[in-house]
């Protein structure tokens, strides 16, 4: 797999650039988060390096991209520390990571097809996953208690479950085929 194929999509769905997403993604792999592979073309991604550039990508704020692998491994590691539902007695104590893991492939074993989303709270410095349809809004909430770096501005993103379902089905890039389920309908394709 070419990396440019590779982060062409991924660029417009994170709403960065792919020039940027590139530097993000070389930096990854620099610091081991990432295979490398050999000439141009890179191994395909596992559900964790996907995982672990989402979050490096979305959760960097101003963040210089040098500095993009430690921060993907603070929001990776960051642990459930209350929530509220289900979910929350299901993971509470796991990381950010493992968690997104569990979701991931909740999803793609027809588990959970529920609308999800995944708040980062640069500002704040925590994050919070959001499970919309389930009694009223379920939630899992993910925070380090006493480690914050500042940023000038309350800054907030949101990852949309379309994301982490697309990840799940290895099908980035390929919105609306049938490729990943070998010609089966993908569930919840609009």
């Amino acid at each position: 797999m070419r990396a440019t194929n590779y982060l062409s999509d991924r660029a417009g769905r994170l709403g960065e650039q792919h020039k940027t997403l590139s530097l993000i993604d070389r930096a990854l792999a620099e610091k081991g988060l990432r295979q490398i592979g050999t000439g141009r073309a890179i191994p395909t991604p596992t559900l964790r390096e996907e995982l672990i550039l989402m979050l490096a990508t979305v959760g960097r704020g101003r963040h210089p991209i040098a500095d993009t692998p430690s921060v993907a491994q603070v929001w990776a590691a960051m642990p459930c520390v209350s929530g509220r539902g289900e979910p929350f007695m299901e993971m509470k104590g796991k990381t950010l990571i493992e968690c997104l893991e569990r979701i991931c492939e909740e999803i793609r074993a027809g588990r959970l097809e529920e609308e999800i989303s995944l708040s980062l709270d640069l500002t704040g410095e925590d994050a919070t996953l959001n499970f919309l349809e389930r009694n009223g809004g379920e939630h899992l909430f993910f925070d380090y208690s006493g480690v914050k770096v500042s940023y000038q501005r309350r800054t907030e993103e949101v990852i949309d479950g379309h994301y982490l379902r697309d990840l799940a089905f290895g099908t980035l890039g390929e919105r609306n085929t049938k490729a990943a389920t070998g010609g089966a309908p993908l569930p919840n394709d609009t």
